[in-house]
């Protein structure tokens, strides 16, 4: 799924409520010809449907996948959010397990324009991790990231 904003500083919260995906548009207006339900069950995704609304100056975007296990994937690319969804096998959920045992809740950070250098002091302190960082490392970051414990991140330049 690819939504065109008209501008790339847009608020976007996505998180996962039960079996749904809700993508907050923060900001961002709707038209009334876009608010609608779109099915989307005959395109071979994990997806069955796609909810769009707008309340207030916000939008919210719900996406209702299938009781099948799926994983997704979004980003931001200038004005265009993306949101992949992929089918999984059960083949797939087991060397999920394997790969990436964790235990306890997981993490999810999300950030906008904001210092690098704080977002890798919070990591680092998530982690309980010493992090060494170089002088020449600077700038602002959008980073949207999902952390379970017990995963490795390795940040590497």
């Amino acid at each position: 799924m690819v939504i065109t904003l008209s501008d790339d500083t847009a608020g976007v919260d996505i998180v996962e409520e039960g079996n749904n995906i809700v993508v907050n548009l923060l900001g961002v207006e709707l038209s009334q010809a876009l608010q609608q339900r779109v099915d989307v069950k005959d395109f071979a995704t994990p997806v069955m449907f796609i909810d769009s609304m707008a309340s207030g100056e916000n939008t919210s975007i719900l996406v209702k996948p299938s009781a099948e296990p799926y994983d997704y994937l979004a980003y931001q690319t200038n004005n265009q959010l993306w949101i992949e969804l992929k089918p999984l096998t059960i083949e797939a959920l087991e060397e999920r397990e394997e790969r990436f045992p964790y235990s306890g809740e997981r993490i999810d950070l999300d950030f906008q324009s904001v210092e690098i250098r704080s977002v890798l002091q919070i990591l680092a302190e998530v982690a309980e991790k010493n992090l060494v960082v170089s002088d020449q490392v600077s700038g602002d970051i959008t980073l949207r990231l999902k952390m379970f414990p017990g995963i490795r991140l390795w940040i590497l330049s």
